[in-house]
This record gives structure tokens, C-alpha cells and sequence, in this order.
């Protein structure tokens, strides 16, 4: 469903890099859809456990504070064309 919500709904090419901010539930759901259409998924979340869940099937899972513009910043987030935060 959210594929289908992400793919008719908002102009997110295919391969586009996606920063995802939260990995719980909802955030966890819009990564992995992501994923599924092809593009290329940061997940960021300040808790280790949902970090280590999403390490291997996302193109990258970081451990971090979403708060700290300079973390988001070291993380590349303002050179990525698309930010969710969920």
C-alpha cells in the first residue's frame, strides 16, 4: 500500500536516495517500501535495536540523534533529495 502511495502520489524517481528519520514502525514500513521500488534508503534512529534490525536491509542504518543539525549534516541529509521523518 504504500508503495502504491509513494509511486502515484509523490515525484520520487526510481533510484533516488531517501533519508528516513525513525525506524519504528511507520518508518520501518515507508524504508522497506522504498527499498522495494529501487531506491537507495539511509535509515536513521537514535535506539541501537531498530538500527541493528534495519543494518541489513538498508543501504545504510545509522545510529544517530536526528535533533543534531550538525550530525544531519555530517550524514549528508541536506544533499539528499528526499527527507522523511517518521
Amino acid at each position: 500500500m504504500l508503495a502504491k502511495l509513494f509511486s502515484e502520489q509523490y515525484a520520487f524517481a526510481q533510484g533516488d536516495s531517501v533519508l528516513v528519520i525513525g525506524l519504528g514502525r511507520f518508518g520501518g514500513a515507508v524504508a522497506h517500501s522504498l527499498m522495494r521500488l529501487g531506491h537507495d534508503v539511509m535509515g536513521i534512529d537514535r535506539e541501537e535495536a531498530p538500527v541493528q534490525a534495519w543494518s541489513d536491509r538498508l543501504t545504510h542504518a545509522v545510529q544517530a540523534d536526528a535533533t543534531n543539525v550538525q550530525v544531519l549534516r555530517q550524514l549528508g541529509g541536506p544533499t539528499l533529495p528526499m527527507r522523511l521523518w517518521a
